[in-house]
């Protein structure tokens, strides 16, 4: 136990800590290219014109209220009430925004990849596993899986 205890947590940690890189250069690459995206060809201006026109919209609420009498009857009550919001002028922040979006895109994204590749070998070294104890076995596991998952 104190064997794979030694071995186990340094491989453990080099692996956070390979991922936690991959993450950051990732981030910082992706969040260098959506700036550049954004301020070239002027886009901010754009934005900011579109916005500054002073948009209203008009939300429409409803509300809807059951009441129980004393005899078990049931009444519904429906109420519809439009209100007007004005759009923001300026989008606060855009730099902090994208910087916010793309950390949580790359989160995302890299721990489905991280998580799609560690079921892949899981797959694989299992496979061989089960394959080099008992090959029939393995056959029919398979058959059985395809079976379960097309029809």
């Amino acid at each position: 136990y104190l064997a794979a205890l030694v071995l186990g947590a340094p491989v453990v940690t080099y692996y956070k800590f390979q991922r936690e890189q991959l993450a950051v250069h990732w981030r910082e690459w992706m969040t260098a290219r959506t700036i550049t995206l954004y301020t070239a060809n002027r886009v901010y201006y754009n934005l900011e014109r579109q916005q500054s026109n002073g948009e209203t919209m008009v939300v429409d609420a409803t509300t809807t209220a059951t009441t129980v009498d004393e005899d078990g009857n049931e009444s519904t009550t429906t109420t519809t009430a439009a209100t007007t919001t004005t759009l923001p002028k300026k989008i606060d922040n855009p730099d902090q925004r994208i910087a916010e979006d793309v950390n949580t895109f790359t989160g995302y994204s890299l721990q489905l990849v991280i998580t799609i590749l560690t079921s892949l070998i899981d797959l694989a070294s299992f496979s061989t596993i089960l394959w080099s104890i008992y090959p029939q076995l393995f056959g029919a596991i398979i058959l059985y899986a395809a079976i379960g998952t097309f029809f």
